[in-house]
């Protein structure tokens, strides 16, 4: 009886029963609409997140390398190596070492690949780099084009898993040359 009481006392026509259910049936909508977006939300950031690491990963700085074998970048000079890596070295490697004017057939796998599972031989393992002998020495890069260089990354296993990290480079200094070849080597 109070229902009907109410009721009787509310006065509604019928076209503003028909707005209020527009009304509501938008809002339900929306809703829906909103519940697809928060549950969408995650896939995006997982997506984007995973964009950025594989470019972080290919370029390790974010940025264009210019330097990477696979990319056009080659080892045209270096230092004497290490008596361990000659030791190792048999017939065919001295030989084609010799037509690349002294430099180590696998010295841009070791030196400027992008990663441990490249074609080219190089990689992030213990042991897999041109290990240079004395306490100096020099590695000459050509670029795949001439550039400012705005950035240098150096990278040397991890002191966990590296065999003698005593190895790694200490200190380094960048030069360039453009055309010819001058004195002017980076050591490390």
């Amino acid at each position: 009886a109070a229902a009907a009481a109410a009721a009787a006392a509310v006065d509604v026509d019928a076209s503003e029963i028909q707005t209020l259910r527009g009304e509501i049936t938008a809002m339900i909508a929306r809703a829906a609409a909103h519940k697809a977006e928060v549950r969408a939300a995650p896939m995006v950031s997982k997506a984007h997140v995973a964009a950025e690491v594989e470019r972080q990963l290919a370029g390790r700085a974010g940025r264009v390398d210019y330097a990477l074998f696979s990319g056009g970048g080659k080892v045209v000079g270096h230092s004497a190596l290490s008596a361990l890596v000659s030791s190792g070295d048999g017939p065919l490697t001295v030989a084609l070492q010799a037509l690349r004017g002294g430099v180590h057939p696998r010295a841009d796998g070791w030196v400027i690949s992008g990663s441990s599972s490249s074609s080219d031989g190089g990689g992030e393992a213990a042991g897999e780099c041109l290990a240079l002998g004395g306490n100096t020495g020099w590695i000459d890069l050509r670029l795949r084009e001439a550039v400012a260089v705005e950035a240098v990354t150096l990278e040397h296993i991890h002191r966990d898993v590296a065999y003698d990290i005593t190895s790694a480079p200490k200190a380094v200094t960048v030069l360039g040359w453009n055309g010819t070849r001058t004195t002017q080597r980076a050591s490390a």
